[in-house]
């Protein structure tokens, strides 16, 4: 085996090296005289303080990596630090050396708290196609420049001000891909105060909360999640979704009519995935459901022609909820699945099923090209 592994062309073999831990893939570098030298051309850096004695060993190691490797050739820059407190200093050094020096395309940095911060030069990198920060705290920004940026993750994040959100936004010219988890100090009271964003028209997946912003920057999506927060649906506040073909969010029940409302804006959508739906009580006669009046709803085009999924989770038979299941069954023509999640065992799931596909057949025609799933 061994034999086999030294015919392999140093290219092949410094890319095998990239996926280990930058300790590691020293280490086996120094295995043969031929390897000795192979550490200081990886594409990818990935220090992690966890698997060190102490932040002296770590910080010791870092700079000596650094100081003899070559690193013409590193794409990605990937640092994971659980000790981040003990050298503050260090680290905003390294991150921008990384940035700045290096030229990384890929820069990732994951944090335990939200409380720390980088250096502003980070944010004007010419070169970083992809940015996944966890734990960041972002207190000021004079200038944010990332012309080549396409996917950007930013997880347990912490800005001072609202309008840095939008600052960060819009100086990302050729996003492609967002996903934001932060809190903030001085959070728009309303959609309609809130600051806008540059209009980002490269983008395809967004994820965050539909407090944060107004949504018309993100108008050209295919999938859009709103997660950590339940949507208050506003059609005044929300644009047409020309490209909207899978939607995420969780909502409150008695909001169904205006979510329904909502979706004229989403004429091509094709999933539609709740991932909660608070209620009121739970409903456990039949009886109950079938003379609840329903409201009558303008049926939106993309719900009569497009929609082909609907997952609702945490279902427990409300009323309420039963609705919004009888509504998508009875009016999304092309429909292949319903999905309703339980946490319920596996016996009472299908006893579920059963019983709403009884109550389904007795207040509309039933459907026998949709399949009614309990997950």
């Amino acid at each position: 085996m061994s034999d086999e592994i030294s015919k392999l062309s140093d290219e092949l073999l410094e890319h095998i090296l990239s996926f280990l831990p930058t300790k590691q893939a020293i280490a086996a570098s120094l295995v043969c005289k031929r390897w000795k030298t192979l550490w200081r051309s990886l594409s990818t850096l990935h220090l992690d303080d966890s698997i060190y004695q102490n932040y002296i060993s770590f910080v010791k190691f870092v700079y000596g990596v650094f100081i003899c490797g070559d690193f013409r050739s590193i794409k990605k820059f990937h640092l994971v630090c659980q000790s981040c407190d003990s050298y503050p200093n260090q680290i905003k050094i390294w991150a921008a050396h990384a940035a700045l020096n290096l030229k990384v395309e890929q820069l990732e940095l994951i944090f335990p708290f939200s409380n720390y911060s980088l250096l502003s030069g980070v944010f004007v990198c010419s070169t970083i196609k992809e940015l996944k920060l966890e734990g960041l705290l972002v207190d000021s920004l004079s200038c944010v420049n990332l012309p080549s940026l396409k996917i950007m993750h930013l997880q347990r994040a912490k800005f001072h001000d609202f309008k840095l959100v939008a600052m960060l936004l819009s100086g990302c010219p050729l996003l492609e891909s967002l996903s934001l988890s932060f809190k903030c100090r001085g959070m728009p009271a309303n959609v309609a105060a809130a600051v806008d964003v540059a209009d980002l028209k490269h983008l395809a997946s967004a994820t965050f909360g539909p407090f944060m912003m107004n949504l018309k920057a993100f108008s050209n999506v295919k999938f859009l999640s709103l997660c950590e927060t339940f949507w208050i649906p506003s059609q005044d506040h929300m644009p047409t979704y020309d490209n909207l073909t899978r939607l995420e969010f969780s909502c409150y029940a008695k909001d169904w009519g205006e979510i329904v409302k909502c979706l004229k804006n989403c004429p091509k959508l094709q999933n539609l995935v709740i991932r909660k739906a608070l209620a009121g009580s739970p409903n456990n006669h039949h009886e109950e459901v079938e003379s609840l009046m329903e409201p009558v709803f303008e049926v939106p085009q993309c719900i009569s022609s497009h929609l082909k999924t609907f997952y609702l989770a945490e279902y427990e038979d409300f009323n309420s909820q039963f609705q919004m299941v009888r509504f998508i069954w009875r009016e999304a023509k092309v429909l292949r699945t319903i999905t309703l999640s339980s946490s319920v065992g596996k016996k009472k799931r299908k006893m579920m099923r059963r019983q709403m596909l009884e109550r389904l057949s007795r207040c509309c025609m039933g459907r026998v090209n949709c399949n009614l799933l309990f997950d």
